[in-house]
């Protein structure tokens, strides 16, 4: 393939179409001149690729000024997008109002411009943006006193707009300060070292708590940063509380005063939260819930919808639906969302291809589980803490293969390299020891004997073992050398006595 040159953002931006959004853009293109064709050329053209290439593109469009040509064009696709979502948006919709305003008053229809700034009040104020208000106001005030003639009247609209602009100034205000407070506490909950144990925030969670929120944007962020406090404190329970609130809340706003809000953000927090809590099923009804209302929300490359996608596909994991969960990895509905994150180099989407790869192994596809591997092992190895579950996989890979011969010189090299590292583990040990030995004639025997000495770290330890890439047990797995049973039926039963 050819190596991809200049901005990425026109293919990004085409492919992030839906079928209707393509079939109204040229719709609006088709209706300029011979001109518009060149540019509905170049949109089929990107439309077609798989991944971004502009060097035949620039061969193909020679005679025209390329950069011209890709900058026009993103013009013209955002400026159909506006017209397409006019109606449907709410915001996009109040813009569009204020755009009128200001055509009727530079065209001197000062009444009808009042009329309509009337109306976008009222939306404005519904959708409690506090700013657009304050704005609106002050043009209101503006064109009409300079229509009144008589001081009372004057007097009397410049009285009503002290009232109005206060309320609003004052609920921007609070919002703000809301705002900053849940920017403060997530900040402090990043930079908060879980290692040190959870904290006691009493005295802080009593006055985010007591902290006024006059509207419901302003209780939607108060939520979020008690949603930071609780989870520094390690009360998973009282988080659960409230991101359930704050999605309540998110979905009442959206519903009763602005149909764009977007709840996605709400509703992947609360995800997590009944991911601490172990609510495998409250998870399910949520993310269903969420990529049955994909086409109404429009936040497809939001990236804590990618985390929902996450989070519901390695659900399939731990029940052992594994034939499930790689459809759903390998599908349609992945497939764009991972070239977005790859696009912004997110750790997300080495997690998905991590999943993937545990998902082709729990499957029994090795050989395309290996060759995924290498193909990311160097991506995944940027990551210290993934390294030691590269190497044992590739082991297990190698096992399941058959090629015993190939382990020896593999283990020395892992053993080399986790010492160097200091990632050297005592279950890592007595895994790199198995796999050493293990032969086709003594492997149940030998995975018997690494499986017990696993069990009796974990019980002295009283902790639970790593696993590949947070996901592949190696316990079950040695546990199938032992069993006519799967690895699918044994995660279903390890799950079930949990």
């Amino acid at each position: 393939m050819a190596t991809k040159t200049g901005s990425d953002e026109l293919f990004r931006l085409i492919h992030s179409l839906s079928k209707e959004e393509k079939g109204y853009f040229k719709k609006i293109a088709s209706r300029h001149t011979q001109r518009g064709n060149v540019y509905l050329k170049l949109f089929e053209a990107i439309n077609k690729q798989t991944h971004f290439e502009e060097v035949s593109l620039k061969k193909f469009f020679a005679k025209a000024d390329f950069k011209d040509l890709k900058l026009y064009l993103k013009d013209m696709i955002i400026d159909a997008l506006t017209l397409y979502y006019k109606s449907s948006h709410s915001h996009i919709r109040l813009f569009n109002q204020l755009q009128k305003i200001h055509v009727l008053t530079i065209k001197g229809l000062s009444t009808e411009a009042l009329k309509v700034i009337e109306k976008t009040l009222k939306l404005s104020t519904q959708m409690e943006l506090f700013d657009i208000t304050g704005y609106l106001l002050r043009m209101q005030v503006d064109i009409s006193t300079s229509l009144l003639s008589r001081i009372e009247n004057v007097e009397m609209a410049t009285t009503n707009y002290r009232l109005k602009i206060k309320e609003a100034i004052e609920g921007e205000a609070n919002l703000v300060a809301n705002e900053f407070l849940n920017i403060d506490w997530f900040i402090a909950s990043k930079k908060h070292n879980k290692s040190n144990g959870p904290l006691n925030l009493e005295s802080e969670r009593g006055n985010v708590s007591a902290f006024p929120a006059n509207s419901l944007r302003a209780q939607m962020e108060k939520l979020n940063a008690l949603k930071a406090i609780y989870h520094m404190e390690g009360n998973a329970l009282a988080r659960y509380e409230a991101t359930k609130k704050a999605m309540i809340t998110a979905e009442q706003f959206r519903e009763l005063h602005d149909s764009s809000f977007n709840i996605v953000s709400p509703v992947c927090n609360h995800v997590v939260s009944c991911n601490m809590l172990g609510k495998y099923d409250e998870i399910r009804s949520l993310c269903d819930q969420l990529l049955k209302d994909e086409t109404n929300i429009q936040m497809y490359n939001n990236m804590a919808f990618s985390n929902v996608n996450f989070i519901r596909i390695a659900l399939y994991y731990r029940d052992g639906e594994f034939s499930n969960g790689l459809s759903e990895i390998l599908g349609p509905r992945i497939a764009p969302m991972l070239d977005l994150l790859k696009s912004k180099s997110s750790v997300l989407a080495l997690g998905f291809q991590e999943l993937k790869i545990v998902l082709l192994f729990a499957n029994g596809k090795y050989r395309e589980c290996w060759i995924a591997l290498q193909e990311m092992r160097g991506e995944l190895k940027k990551d210290k803490s993934t390294i030691a579950s590269i190497m044992m996989l590739e082991l297990m890979i190698q096992t399941e293969m058959g090629n015993f011969r190939l382990l020896p010189a593999m283990v020395k090299k892992a053993e080399k390299e986790l010492i160097s590292l200091k990632l050297m583990k005592e279950h890592y040990r007595l895994l790199l020891s198995f796999f050493k030995e293990v032969s086709i004639y003594n492997l149940q025997k030998k995975a018997a004997l690494t499986l017990k000495q696993l069990k009796k770290i974990q019980a002295d330890s009283h902790t639970m073992l790593p696993r590949v890439f947070g996901f592949g047990r190696y316990d079950l797995w040695l546990e199938t050398k032992l069993t006519a049973k799967t690895l699918a039926e044994l995660t279903i039963n390890a799950n079930r006595t949990a």
